[in-house]
């Protein structure tokens, strides 16, 4: 899940169907990812 988060940054239409399952090795794996993501305008 983590590496297939990381692609779909970059690639659309990337979907994981249990994001849940990294929540024993890194709780705030999704949190620290939305920080990667560049700002809207």
């Amino acid at each position: 899940a983590m590496s297939f988060s990381l692609i779909g940054l970059r690639s659309p239409g990337i979907s994981i169907a249990d994001p849940s399952c990294v929540a024993k090795t890194f709780p705030t794996y999704f949190d620290v990812l939305e920080t990667l993501r560049p700002e809207r305008p």
